[in-house]
């Protein structure tokens, strides 16, 4: 039985589901992911999709046999090649939790991708905002926008690397966020800001991520290179830290897993509700919330 559990531990003690179930589970799902493709082509077709896979296949047959694991890379070649028969979302997650239950040894996380330029960090974002979720209740976005106080420096006028392709990138990001709460997906966002500097850029964006469930908190103070998550429709969650010095992420962390995006989620509840501002609600602006938090900034030294 699938495990329902949307915390990210090492063992899943709430509903019993432990590394070597979901292993098995994951197995099982490639084994008859395979024998339906087998019989839905006549049969004789594990050779083409050892073929197309690059394998051998003998190792095709181990997996329909349940005797080996495929690979997350190989996992997402069967979902890309076989959409009908392999769901890549399902299959990914699998390999996720069973990594972190240590049931795996494989030294990969399902779904892991390190990213480097700010450049990737915003494409993957803006790529995972266009999709449309299968659910309508995916249809959310959690933002954490930390950001270290630069004494007020604009960024795009101060940073040497964020050229106008960059600035666009990032242009577009701030984009599709708005055009999803417009059209009524849920999307949180908590800022952060040190001087009254900031406050001007945040009551932008305020007033421009306009929609029916949105909801934004804030922090009146400079926030530490702290990790921020940022996850969408509950099956990616980027994990990204703020550049040293300039107004852009330094790095982040992908993960493309419903269960890590779970944990995401739930640490951005946390992160959300210990803000003392709330700067927007469901019910629009909140004028006196922002009122508050202009003063804050402006009393800090």
């Amino acid at each position: 039985m699938a495990c329902g559990c949307t915390s990210w531990c090492t063992a899943c003690n709430t509903c019993g589901v432990n590394g070597a179930d979901t292993e098995s589970e994951l197995r099982t799902v490639i084994a008859e992911g395979l024998v339906a493709l087998d019989r839905a082509h006549g049969g004789r077709y594990m050779s083409t999709v050892a073929r197309v896979l690059g394998v051998e296949r003998s190792t095709v047959s181990r997996w329909r046999q349940q005797r080996s694991t495929a690979t997350p890379e190989h996992c997402e070649q069967l979902a890309r090649r076989w959409p009908d028969h392999f769901d890549a979302e399902r299959l990914l997650d699998l390999h996720f939790r069973s990594m972190h239950s240590g049931s795996s040894p494989g030294p990969r996380t399902a779904g892991l991708e390190i990213l480097t330029e700010p450049a990737a960090v915003f494409d993957v974002t803006s790529d995972e905002i266009s999709r449309e979720p299968d659910s309508p209740a995916d249809r959310i976005i959690n933002h954490a926008a930390f950001h270290i106080e630069r004494s007020g420096l604009i960024p795009f006028e101060s940073d040497p690397l964020f050229g106008p392709e960059l600035r666009s990138k990032l242009m577009r990001l701030h984009e599709l966020e708005a055009m999803r709460a417009s059209q009524g997906w849920t999307v949180r966002m908590v800022v952060s800001a040190g001087s009254i500097k900031r406050f001007a850029s945040i009551l932008r964006m305020v007033q421009k991520i306009d929609g029916p469930n949105v909801e934004i908190h804030a922090y009146d103070e400079t926030v530490p290179l702290v990790i921020a998550p940022l996850s969408v429709a509950r099956r990616i969650v980027l994990m990204v830290h703020d550049h040293r010095r300039w107004e852009r992420p330094g790095a982040a962390l992908l993960i493309r897993s419903r269960s890590a995006a779970a944990w995401a989620d739930n640490y951005f509840s946390e992160l959300i509700a210990d803000a003392p501002f709330r700067l927007r609600s469901p019910a629009g602006i909140d004028e006196a919330g922002l009122a508050d938090y202009e003063q804050a900034l402006s009393d800090r030294p």
